[in-house]
């Protein structure tokens, strides 16, 4: 569409003996832009490089080619500047033709052209070497002569260069310690700050975006308005053929004398005008529809990849904060949970207490210590059930000392806790033996 001409594209895939990686495409302009009227005047823009045309398409094409091969997860890129563009010393390969490949493909040797050109390179780069070698001779001569405005000259670049150097250092400098205060601040929120954050920093989705493209909005609206036209034509002629065909039938003596031009009807004859003014317009505007249509593609992909390169800074920023976000909640779980075990335990430790002062209380426990005897015995007398006293307890527990001191103390008479359940969980299953035995008899 930039250009007016006719693309002919033919997608080949690599021969059957071939480099199965030679998948390739060929590409045919017409020399001529390509209207209703037909081919018109020539697109000199691509004859001449001055135009920077072809070089606009080649960047356009590297672009394109390098985004699919990193959706493919492929880490190789392509350039479309020569190789001196690239600062690259190496000379350029030549295309062998079909014949010196067929050759090389069927006896598995380098062809007599291949040989040749790696002879020709060989040649070439013992030239540019000892051409080198000239030249670095004549740098070492001239840097012997002493010229004082070239010095003067050099000690000026110097502290350009210096002064440049400089404030790539300011600002990078700068730029770190931003990063760091926004990392600082970032730590700092909540859970609910740093989503509402995400939402603020989160891009909207690529379509959304590609529709709001101004460009995009008035090739929809140009599209919009040449599928209108269309529409109205169709209605239009329909209509006229409707209004025509009724009339013949209220009037056939009158519609067959029209027919026959004796004399003609104004009426149908400003119908028939009517649908073939309607037929015309719809001729004109359905092509049309199918380029804007192509036309709002093409805009459509631009949009697309300039809104994807805009966008990648504010998307990195909110893949991190989603990062940021996951390890937030897993802390907060995590935090829970432990919360949760904490609890448990000092329930536990609770009963414990309970119990052994219990037990201390019908005797059937021995405290062995003096301290631990004061403690059970303070516990047993706490007012209330068990259940209160093991309230009370949990609370005490919020101390991390008087945490520890209760646990040692449980820890002291825990064997004799112990071997106490299990004797009575033996009683337990004696007694239950003996209800068994009676009910069976």
């Amino acid at each position: 569409d930039r250009h007016g001409c006719v693309a002919d594209v033919c997608i080949h895939a690599p021969d059957r003996g071939g480099d199965n990686r030679n998948h390739h495409a060929h590409i045919l302009l017409t020399t001529r832009r390509l209207k209703p009227s037909g081919f018109t005047e020539k697109t000199r823009e691509l004859d001449d490089r001055k135009t920077k045309e072809v070089d606009r398409w080649r960047e356009r094409f590297a672009t394109l080619q390098n985004e699919r091969l990193h959706e493919a997860g492929q880490s190789v890129q392509v350039d479309h500047r020569s190789l001196l563009a690239q600062g690259i010393e190496r000379e350029p390969t030549k295309h062998l033709g079909p014949a010196a490949t067929g050759i090389e493909r069927r006896t598995g040797e380098p062809s007599r052209r291949r040989l040749d050109f790696g002879a020709e390179v060989a040649q070439r780069l013992l030239l540019a070497k000892e051409a080198g070698e000239l030249e670095r001779q004549d740098k070492a001569v001239d840097g012997l002569i002493l010229d004082l405005s070239g010095n003067i000259e050099k000690a000026k670049r110097q502290r350009d260069q210096e002064q440049v150097q400089a404030n790539r250092q300011v600002q990078t400098e700068r730029q770190e310690q931003a990063e760091r205060f926004e990392q600082r601040r970032l730590e700092r929120m909540n859970l609910t700050e740093l989503q509402a954050e995400l939402d603020r920093v989160r891009p909207l989705p690529m379509p959304e975006l590609v529709n709001r493209d101004a460009k995009v909005i008035a090739a929809e609206n140009q599209l919009r308005v040449l599928q209108e036209q269309v529409e109205l034509a169709k209605t239009l002629e329909v209509e006229a053929q409707r209004d025509a065909a009724a009339w013949r039938q209220a009037h056939p003596l009158l519609a067959k004398m029209h027919d026959f031009k004796m004399p003609v009807s104004g009426f149908l004859a400003a119908r028939q005008q009517e649908a073939s003014n309607a037929r015309n317009e719809f001729l004109v505007a359905a092509p049309q529809v199918g380029k804007a249509e192509v036309t709002l593609d093409y805009v459509r992909s631009i949009a697309r990849d300039r809104v994807f390169m805009e966008t990648a800074p504010a998307r990195a920023k909110a893949d991190e904060l989603q990062e940021m976000v996951r390890e937030r909640i897993r802390q907060e779980v995590e935090k829970a949970r432990q919360q949760k075990r904490e609890k448990e335990q000092k329930a536990e430790l609770a009963r414990g207490l309970v119990l052994a002062a219990k037990l201390q209380r019908e005797g059937k426990l021995v405290a062995g210590h003096p301290g631990v005897e004061r403690v059970l015995k303070f516990i047993g007398e706490l007012p209330g059930s068990d259940f209160a006293r093991q309230a009370h307890l949990r609370k005490e527990l919020e101390d991390p000392k008087k945490n520890q001191g209760f646990l040692a103390m449980l820890h002291a008479v825990r064997p004799q806790l112990e071997a106490l359940q299990a004797r009575d969980h033996h009683i337990e299953r004696s007694i239950d033996r003996d209800i068994n035995r009676g009910m069976s008899r």
